[in-house]
């Protein structure tokens, strides 16, 4: 494909065959909830918004949406987003000559005017690459001319930009929001006025906030203005297709009080800055109501040390318990935690308990300034068990510099043992090797080799083998090696990676894609000695490779806080009235701490349930609705779960009241017929789902729910179920499934030519012809031939054998998978069986049913 080519969007028509063809192609299609479907204005500046790991990685990401939002509401500028491709994805793409697209209007990735790249884990270099490479633009900064986007990168992961320095044109230090728009305002007048590409990197330069090769320093920005966003949140697009964490994030606090030493999220985000209760109560509406989320999460790096938690969390099941919305918070200190909280988490949906104990000894944990005393977690795992929880997970990591003389393996055994013993609970346990991140008081500490790692985590293994209440697991030492390399190498870390690469690394941070010989052969051929290099302590007055960047700590601060570790002394918690001076707070930077929200307040803004959010005494009466809906663009590439999902999501979105089981996970009564194959259209989906009966029309309710559903999703028909008599059956959609109506129609414009030399009347006999050699032809009725349209239609009984699988079927008359050819495939309807086991719509299979 010509570059001119590249300057357009990526027809759909190339992409169908290679969709067909590759796991989970809803990853590629976009077409969710929210999406920002307006094209660019004409001097729009364009930006894409790059996330280097798969779509379900990426869409869990709340950087993304923050980035999304942000730059889609300024006006002159205009954001997409595009993912990495899986390996098979990727080389269809590359065999087919077509670069990589973004998922909201599949235009090229290399068209746009700036790569906005969200890092948040190091191990996403050679994800980079292999992105850049898909989009056909050169991997290496100086390889890229004018006609190239500029590539920024940011994140938390990105205060070592060393060695990434030969591949991106510059890094943003610090908090998007706000300074951002200084440096992209800059670049879109540059832009404007034809300026070149060097002159575009010279802006660059000379932005404070950002790095550069050249310019090697950059002081990090911090946003003053979190908690006080006004407007709808950072909430969109929604997923249609599940991410790998499908909730709402409220983010309550940003930042942590706590000064954990080895933690350097603590010091990127300090300091903490806690959003107000009834800014968080406007964010949860809008994650119910427009974003159709039942679960959502208090969001810090530390939640338990939110103002007010417990008054927080006892106003939002107040307004949503009744509608099933269940809130979580991911990051609990151990003292911070009370069982009267962790109760009312629970008003929904049993969240589980988790202890990041760190290190196991008292004088270990002052050492890191994050004490776990085991007496606490025992009376806390024993009320909880009283109240019926039987598991409790536990995070440590192995290698802290800290009490070097103790017996670190055998002191966890020792902790975990006691633990288990003390309160009987089942106990999961994982490991992982520390890494000493820059710009945290261990950045100069020294880090366990591979080897010596696998050591330790032998004796923890053995130790804790003989009791079977404790499941031990532990995190690769040889990718937090991996990660040591590029958290705390200089430019020989990023061409070492760059080798790893071109060796078929990828996908570092996946158990079942990294390629472990890949790096290590680059390792084994590289100049110098990278163990020894990575994982060796630095001298006091050694230059660090992160030295140019300021997170706004002194140095002078890193040097007491690592002489604290060493005498086993905490440090005070950050506060609003500072009494342990860091550095970072000034006039216009201070930590920011909520009012604690009375109920008087709640009240008073009218944000309580009219009920107080319990259950009512009486239960309304419940009856199902008879959905028909239809499946076409992206969403055919959604599967089953995928479906069911959307329709929770428009469910909720909707206001409409429904039904759901018991038990510790309630999950919404929706039932659907018998699911389509990914790639395959449909007319005539069909479903019921159980709602609270209001007289309401059937036909309100579809129009309802239509305005909710995402891009190619249809809700074509409504209908309610009556009630079932006393003494009859209920008759289930799936239970009442005949088969299906089905169209086969060539298109001569779907960019292949395979199967194109048939008829639809050559088909119709291949199709006979495979379902006599079945035994399943007669259960097929050939309904009629068109070839003007170059169509065929007939019925095919579902009879729950593969032979009367209608892909298979397929497959077999035309000598390779329907989805590969020029044959697209329609569900026209889907068919209930009769009273008389003869097919009818499914309308007339309820003898309940009331025509609204």
């Amino acid at each position: 494909m010509d570059r001119k080519t590249h300057e357009g969007l990526v027809p759909w028509v190339h992409l169908r065959n290679i969709l067909a063809a590759v796991e989970k192609p809803g990853r590629y299609v976009g077409g969710e909830f929210g999406i920002n479907a307006v094209p660019p204005g004409v001097d729009d500046y364009r930006i894409c918004i790059v996330f280097p790991d798969l779509y379900e990685i990426a869409m869990s990401n709340q950087a993304v949406r923050i980035l999304y939002k942000l730059f889609n509401d300024a006006d002159g500028f205009h954001a997409e987003r595009a993912f990495s491709a899986a390996p098979d994805f990727s080389e269809a793409l590359k065999k087919n000559g077509i670069p990589l697209y973004s998922l909201e209007s599949f235009r090229p990735v290399s068209s746009f005017h700036l790569l906005a790249v969200t890092i948040g884990y190091e191990l996403s270099f050679t994800n980079l690459l292999s992105f850049l490479k898909d989009s056909q633009i050169p991997v290496r900064s100086r390889d890229r001319d004018d006609s190239h986007p500029l590539i920024i990168a940011g994140g938390p992961a990105m205060t070592n930009p060393l060695p990434w320095s030969e591949y991106l044109d510059g890094v943003f230090i610090g908090e998007a929001e706000g300074r951002v728009f200084e440096t992209l305002a800059e670049l879109k007048k540059l832009r404007a006025s034809g300026a070149s590409r060097e002159e575009m990197l010279h802006c660059l330069d000379m932005s404070p906030v950002v790095w550069t090769s050249k310019s090697r320093r950059a002081i990090r920005y911090v946003w003053t203005g979190f908690g006080s966003e006004t407007g709808a949140p950072a909430a969109l697009p929604v997923p249609s297709m599940q991410p790998v964490q499908d909730h709402g994030v409220i983010e309550i606090m940003r930042g942590c009080p706590n000064k954990c030493r080895f933690c350097h999220a603590g010091v990127f985000y300090r300091p903490f800055r806690q959003k107000s209760v009834e800014r968080i109560l406007e964010e949860a509406e809008y994650l119910v109501n427009r974003c159709g989320y039942r679960s959502i999460t208090l969001s810090s790096l530390s939640t338990g040390d939110y103002h007010g938690l417990e008054q927080l969390v006892d106003a939002l099941n107040r307004r949503y318990a009744q509608r099933m919305v269940s809130f979580s918070l991911p990051s609990l200190r151990v003292s911070s935690v009370n069982l009267s909280l962790i109760g009312s988490l629970n008003e929904v949906r049993r969240s589980g308990l988790t202890f990041a104990v760190e290190t196991p000894t008292l004088e270990g944990q002052r050492g890191i300034n994050k004490e776990v005393p085991a007496d606490h977690v025992i009376s806390i795992l024993n009320e909880a068990k009283s109240r019926g929880w039987k598991l409790a997970k536990f995070y440590f990591m192995l290698g802290l510099p800290v009490a070097p003389d103790s017996d670190e393996e055998q002191a966890i055994v020792d902790y975990l043992i006691g633990v288990q013993k003390e309160t009987g609970m089942k106990i999961n346990v994982n490991l992982g090797t520390f890494i000493p991140k820059p710009h945290t008081p261990y950045e100069r500490s020294p880090q366990l080799t591979d080897e010596d790692a696998i050591g330790r985590i032998r004796q923890i293994r053995d130790g804790l083998r003989d009791n079977r209440n404790i499941k031990f697991s532990f995190h690769s030492p040889f990718v937090s090696f991996l990660e040591g390399i590029l958290s705390r190498g200089d430019h020989r870390a990023g061409a070492l990676a760059m080798a790893a690469w071109e060796k078929g690394a990828g996908f570092d941070a996946w158990d079942d894609r990294m390629n472990k010989e890949a790096w290590k052969e680059a390792i084994s051929e590289a100049d110098w000695e990278v163990e020894q290099e990575i994982c060796r302590g630095r001298g006091a007055d050694e230059t660090l490779p992160w030295e140019g960047i300021s997170l706004g700590i002194t140095s002078k601060h890193l040097a007491t806080e690592s002489e604290r570790s060493t005498d086993a002394v905490m440090t005070t918690p950050c506060a609003v009235q500072c009494t342990d001076h860091c550095g970072v707070c000034s006039r216009s930077c201070r930590a920011v701490v909520a009012d604690i929200y009375s109920d008087e307040k709640i009240r008073a803004a009218g944000l309580e349930s009219p009920d107080g959010g319990a259950m009512p005494d009486q239960e309304p009466e419940w009856r199902r609705l008879l959905v028909r809906f239809s499946k076409k663009g992206p969403s055919v590439y959604l599967g089953h779960l995928d479906v069911m999902g959307v329709f929770q999501k428009a469910l909720q979105r909707s206001g409409i009241r429904i039904d759901f089981t018991r038990g510790f996970n309630p999950k919404p009564r929706i039932e659907f017929a018998q699911p389509l194959s990914l790639g395959v259209e449909s007319e005539g989906e069909i479903g019921t789902i159980r709602v609270a009966y209001t007289g309401r029309d059937a036909g309100g309710i579809r129009d309802a729910l239509q305005r909710r559903f995402p891009p190619g999703m249809e809700l074509l028909e409504a209908s309610w179920i009556a009630p079932v008599p006393e003494g009859r059956k209920t008759v289930k959609v799936m239970g009442a499934f005949w088969g299906s109506e089905w169209q086969l129609r060539l298109d001569r414009n779907t960019g292949s030519r395979t199967g194109s030399s048939r008829t639809p009347a050559e088909l119709s006999d291949a199709v006979m012809s495979t379902c006599r050699r079945f035994g399943v032809d007669s259960e097929l009725e050939i309904l009629g031939i068109d070839g003007k349209t170059d169509s065929l239609k007939f019925r095919l009984r579902h009879g729950g054998t593969k032979n009367h699988n209608l892909m298979r079927i397929l497959e077999d008359a035309l000598g390779l998978p329907v989805l590969h050819t020029a044959w697209n495939v329609t569900r026209l309807q889907s068919l209930a069986r009769g009273s008389d086991g003869e097919p009818v719509v499914y309308r007339t299979a309820f003898p309940e049913i009331r025509r609204d």
